[in-house]
């Protein structure tokens, strides 16, 4: 029976798990996307001032990542050179999104044994008490 039980309860765990799978798409920006792009790259991104703003100016090409992010080029900056940076920002998407994605499986694997072994834990002391009370012939 627990067995059963505990089979059932990792279809629930796995829907949780699948709705809230991260892919690059909802991971949010993060400064150290940016930080980590190579120095080529970072000469082609137009410079923020100290207070973080980009004039506009300065920008030639705008590419919105599937994040939501957008990358600013300089205007000497060609079509095929914003590609190239904005493919390498998505490679740095697509690796905090596989980080992600691997401690959401560890936590619902958590999630299923912990409901698992608790279950059995009730079991167990459901018998114990039963058999403590039964009366002997």
């Amino acid at each position: 029976m627990w067995v059963l039980v505990s089979t059932v309860l990792l279809v629930p765990v796995a829907i949780v798990v699948a709705m809230i799978f991260p892919n690059p798409d909802n991971i949010g920006h993060k400064a150290v996307f940016e930080e980590n792009l190579s120095a080529e790259s970072l000469a082609r991104l137009s410079p923020a001032d100290e207070n973080g703003i980009v004039w506009d100016d300065q920008v030639g090409i705008e590419a919105e990542m599937p994040n939501g992010h957008i990358l600013r080029f300089k205007k000497s900056v060609s079509e095929e050179e914003a590609e190239t940076v904005s493919n390498e920002y998505y490679d740095f998407l697509k690796h905090a999104a596989n980080k992600e994605r691997a401690i959401h499986i560890l936590f619902g694997i958590a999630c299923w044994l912990g409901n698992a072994i608790i279950l059995y834990v009730f079991g167990w002391s459901i018998g114990w008490v039963y058999k403590g009370f039964k009366k002997s012939p």
